[in-house]
């Protein structure tokens, strides 16, 4: 374990993993997105049994994924993520935040990075916007500089969990939109800070930004909001760009939720061309579909 410099104010574990054993297919591998749901539990108060219930539920489902790369939130702790990435071989832990207790007397909504191929470095970090917004921002990014299969191309992958839109007693959703635009912002400058960085050792550098962004550019309540469009304006290639609006849901609704079908879940690349996300319509496991993307090996 390395380090981490303060000035980033990292949750946890940096590794380095040059020696890994890569298993990807050799022109292309396979990332998915996907909020767990309090997982293991699926609520901050689930008993064991059904902690139990669903951690089976996710490994199977996992497995018939088989990712290569493994994005999620809303996850407890490294030992619940490395309990589930289990059942796909060579898919293990990376990056796993520690943001600590979501609310008093809940457990975390930490954000993960698991994959089979071979981790440069990584960490976790908070939002640290240092007062720019009027509340402080929930949770954070997890980052990890994955080397490809392609010669002398690295990946940088991030896995996101933005602002809900739930709302306190003195906050609108105006709140919320500033909160998640003032994370986009911070996390493009990251973005751009670690390709300048490692553009110095490799020739090709791709970006993979994935994760439960709680904001949606089909959803007229967020016409105005910038999440979102500040990445294709600056170049990104959101995975959801030839979908229909119905093929992208990734919150299908039920009569206990009070929003509507909405899709939050999303894929921003840079540097890879024009991959396409799709959705996995995946039930029992969490209130969220997971999402996948192939991305073709060059």
């Amino acid at each position: 374990m390395t380090p981490h410099p303060p000035a980033l104010r990292a949750c946890l574990f940096v590794f380095f993993c040059l020696t890994l054993v890569s298993s990807v297919a050799a022109d292309n591998l396979k990332a998915v997105t996907w909020n767990l749901c309090w997982f293991p539990g699926r609520f901050p108060t689930a008993a064991l049994e059904e902690k139990k219930v669903q951690m089976k539920r996710a490994q199977t489902a996992l497995q018939q994924i088989a990712p290569d790369i493994f994005l999620c939130q809303e996850v407890a702790s490294w030992q619940a993520v490395e309990e589930l990435t289990s059942v796909v071989p060579g898919l293990k832990p990376a990056v796993v935040s520690d943001f600590g207790p979501a609310a008093e007397g809940a457990p975390p909504q930490n954000v993960a990075i698991a994959t089979k191929l071979p981790v440069i470095s990584g960490w976790a970090q908070t939002w640290n916007a240092d007062g720019r917004t009027k509340y402080p921002l929930p949770r954070g990014f997890a980052f990890a500089a994955i080397e490809m299969p392609a010669k002398n191309s690295l990946l940088l992958v991030y896995s996101v969990h933005l602002k809900s839109n739930h709302r306190g007693a003195d906050r609108d959703q105006d709140d919320n939109a500033a909160m998640r635009e003032e994370s986009s912002t911070i996390l493009r400058g990251h973005i751009k800070k670690m390709r300048a960085i490692y553009s110095k050792a490799y020739e090709h550098i791709g970006v993979l930004v994935g994760g439960d962004f709680n904001t949606s550019l089909d959803d007229e309540r967020f016409k105005d909001e910038q999440t979102l469009r500040a990445f294709t304006k600056d170049g990104y290639t959101w995975g959801f760009a030839n979908a229909s609006y119905m093929d992208r849901i990734t919150i299908p609704g039920s009569k206990h939720s009070p929003l509507p079908p909405v899709s939050f879940d999303h894929f921003f690349t840079f540097g890879l061309g024009d991959p396409a996300a799709r959705v996995l319509p995946i039930k029992g496991v969490s209130d969220h579909f997971p999402v996948e993307m192939v991305i073709l090996m060059k």
